[in-house]
């Protein structure tokens, strides 16, 4: 292996001392030794990781090994294998390897484009070299940590600043559409006004129609006798004739033309309310995109600005209160539907009693003359219990059905009064049956006669239960509309305080400034907590509204007053 076919023998002492030939060749054999098991270790996959973490490049031409005598070099030839190389690093030193990209453009390089730079191998037993090479790892570990925190400071930089560029774009979006939404703010109202003189204008289109009807029918009679009067005589109209025709006409044309400018003022109005309507769409659609927006600025409480929070709060109150109210509302009248049925069913009650009291009244039991003037119309008690039985059976099975219907009304909504007392005889005490409690046909007239007045009493309290649902409903409708425009209020309040608060965020002197948005998501336990304390605010409104429709029920249900001033308490 050695150049210029000279052998070892003849090489070695023109390099070294005759004092280090032996110990360099025991050296060497151990080498040899050594690379023969690593070799066998690579073939079975069972490579120490040192050596494989110590292998050097292979990028490098040639080596030098550093030897315990700083004066002796040993040079191996480059064709060594790898494992070669890994095993002199191994047993002779940590290998310090030069960077490729340290190396200058002009080093040498061979035949075949491959560099010939050197690295140096320091000895494990040299300290200075141990130190060196401990040192320069360092630096390098060192300087890529650096490298990797600068790149990710770097990142993390344009990372910040695209999302302050996309939020500055959508605040500058939000304020430009509140810019856009200003100037209709109006439009509502001038919607509402609008509609209000149509139905103006319809009215007087109405009342003028019907003048103008009567004086063409008044113009028309008199054209008529004036016709008449032309043929029966052959000649023209009298001048009263005249006259009359005069005047009529004369009320007419005025009419008339009265009626076609207010048809004009209806068209126009109707055109205004096309132009305001769009408007309008157009004020919906801009408040639309608002509130989108804000649902994706505003996530969750802002504490830099506790006025949103507090704002929002009142507004989402508002809001679950006039949902809760809204909803009430077909409770009242599913209610009132079942009050109906019950009273449909109480005046079928009232008259099959009447019908019985009327047999009774034509027995003559009700002025106790059936055996001495009017004996030959029932020949006993048996044949009075027989015709009015069928009438107290089904008043029995009708009082019933109306209880049934009043509970249920009750169970829907709770202000209603429950009905008053109903006792109808009962069949097996009928005059004529085996019942020692049998009652004669004077009582059981008289307890006809109670059952009436009861179930007229019944009749009434379903008169004014329904009229007490109805001023209920009523009151609970205008305060309904109340509510909303308080909502809608406190929604143009928490729209405004947003507003404010995206302008201050946006008229900040510098990008440093600590006018910044800044939005904290709930947890899920704060979301809970909220979401309760709205509902109960929602329901404590609800509760104070609720109050004051049945104090509006209460006045209309007044007890109606008999003779003595006794009211419900005594009919009951």
């Amino acid at each position: 292996m050695w150049s210029g076919g000279r052998s070892h023998k003849d090489f070695l002492p023109t390099l070294l001392p005759s004092s280090t030939i032996p110990s360099i060749i025991i050296l060497t054999l151990l080498l040899f030794n050594e690379s023969i098991r690593s070799a066998s270790t690579v073939r079975q996959g069972k490579r120490d990781p040192d050596l494989m973490r110590l292998a050097p490049s292979q990028s490098y031409a040639c080596r030098y090994l550093v030897l315990p005598c700083p004066s002796t070099l040993i040079c191996m030839d480059d064709q060594a294998s790898k494992a070669h190389r890994a095993n002199w690093d191994w047993a002779l030193g940590r290998v310090y390897d030069i960077p490729p990209d340290s190396r200058d453009a002009s080093s040498p390089t061979d035949s075949a484009g491959r560099s010939t730079s050197v690295r140096k191998v320091g000895l494990a037993s040299t300290h200075g070299g141990a130190a060196s090479a401990g040192a320069a790892t360092g630096s390098c570990e060192a300087q890529q940590l650096d490298g990797q925190s600068g790149a990710s400071s770097q990142l993390l930089k344009e990372e910040q600043s695209g999302r302050r560029v996309a939020e500055d774009s959508i605040l500058k979006h939000h304020a430009a559409l509140h810019a856009a939404l200003e100037p209709l703010q109006k439009v509502p109202l001038q919607l509402v006004d609008l509609r209000s003189e149509q139905v103006d204008a319809a009215a007087a289109a109405t009342t003028q129609r019907s003048h103008l009807l009567r004086a063409e029918r008044k113009l028309e009679e008199v054209k008529a006798r004036a016709k008449r009067g032309f043929l029966r005589k052959l000649r023209g109209p009298s001048h009263a004739m005249k006259l009359e025709l005069e005047l009529g006409e004369r009320e007419y044309r005025p009419l008339k033309d009265h009626l076609q400018d207010i048809e004009a003022r209806i068209h126009s109005l109707k055109s205004d309310e096309d132009a305001v309507m769009k408007l309008e769409q157009r004020r919906l659609l801009l408040v639309t995109e608002i509130d989108a927006i804000n649902g994706t600025i505003f996530i969750g409480t802002t504490p830099g600005w506790p006025e949103q929070d507090v704002a929002e709060m009142n507004y989402l109150v508002l809001r679950e209160a006039s949902d809760l109210l809204r909803s009430e509302l077909p409770r009242e009248a599913r209610a009132r539907t079942k009050l109906a049925q019950a009273q449909a069913t109480c005046a079928e009650l009232v008259k099959e009693l009447q019908g019985a009291l009327q047999h009774g009244i034509d027995l003559g039991v009700a002025s106790n003359t059936k055996y001495t003037k009017q004996i030959g119309r029932g020949s006993s008690a048996i044949a009075t219990a027989r015709g009015m039985e069928p009438r107290v059976r089904t008043a029995k099975t009708l009082g019933g059905r109306m209880y049934e219907r009043g509970a249920e009304a009750r169970s829907i909504q709770p202000e209603i009064r429950p009905i008053g007392k109903l006792e109808i005889v009962e069949l097996n005490k009928l005059p004529g049956r085996k019942h020692k409690g049998a009652l004669s046909e004077t009582d059981l007239y008289h307890s006809v006669e109670a059952s009436y007045a009861q179930a007229r009493h019944c009749a009434q309290h379903m008169v004014y239960s329904l009229r007490a649902s109805h001023a209920r409903e009523k009151q609970a409708r205008a305060l309904l509309r109340s509510l909303d425009a308080e909502t809608s209020e406190a929604c143009d309040s928490l729209r405004e305080v947003r507003r404010s608060i995206v302008r201050s965020v946006l008229d900040a002197s510098s990008p440093s400034s600590s006018a910044t948005l800044v939005s904290v998501q709930r947890s899920e336990e704060e979301d809970v907590e909220c979401k309760s304390q709205i509902e109960i605010g929602a329901r404590a409104r609800l509760r104070a509204i609720l109050l004051e429709c049945a104090e509006a029920g209460r006045a209309v249900d007044a007890p109606p007053e008999d003779e003595d001033g006794a009211g419900w308490e005594l009919l009951t």
